[in-house]
């Protein structure tokens, strides 16, 4: 059940992005973890680091430490490579750096083999976001929970139409688990209240 959020600090301000028509039922929007780290981190100030873009992406240029360029038509594509497959988790997020973004859906495709039409890309293993319009720098955090896959080894990226700068997609580990709380034992307060352990 996917779900996305925007994080941001001082540096880096957001806007409420809500989700959009998941592949599957979304879950509520969380926050980024502040701890998570890469597992796999792809960055464009110079190239686009194996990223292949398809029908759709026009004006493409690097420039502010980021891969300029306009989305056209109902369809456009940036194709990632194959990485060496990943164990999945559902405490991992996919993360896209943005230095200008324009409002509309993106999709974002993930997969865990290249048979298929598509080459292993599918719908179900997909999600749908809203970006903001932003002129400035913004974090998009989306978390695809994907541990049924097992693994993943690529991704696809379609942003919406307009004009974009994109400066890295990650994908981050998720936050430890928290240690469990003991439950404390129910005890019986005066005038006939009942402690639940909240």
């Amino acid at each position: 059940r996917p779900s996305i959020s925007t994080s941001s600090t001082a540096a880096w301000p957001s806007a409420a992005v809500p989700p959009v028509a998941p592949a599957s039922p979304a879950a509520p929007a969380a926050p980024a973890a502040e701890s998570a780290e890469p597992l796999r981190e792809w960055t464009f100030a110079k190239d686009l680091a194996g990223w292949l873009p398809g029908g759709g992406i026009r004006d493409l240029r690097f420039e502010g430490g980021a891969a300029g360029f306009r989305a056209e038509g109902s369809d456009p594509i940036i194709d990632g490579p194959a990485f060496p497959p990943l164990g999945a988790s559902n405490g991992q997020t996919i993360e896209l750096v943005l230095r200008k973004s324009s409002p509309g859906v993106a999709q974002i495709f993930f997969t865990n083999t290249a048979e298929g039409p598509f080459g292993g890309l599918r719908e179900e293993w997909s999600i749908r976001f809203e970006t903001p319009r932003s002129d400035g720098p913004l974090r998009v955090t989306v978390h695809p929970f994907w541990e049924s896959l097992g693994t993943v080894n690529r991704l696809r990226f379609d942003p919406p139409a307009g004009e974009f700068g994109l400066e890295a997609i990650r994908i981050l580990a998720g936050a430890p688990a928290p240690a469990p709380v003991p439950a404390r034992p129910a005890t019986a307060p005066p005038s006939g209240e009942i402690d639940l352990g909240q």
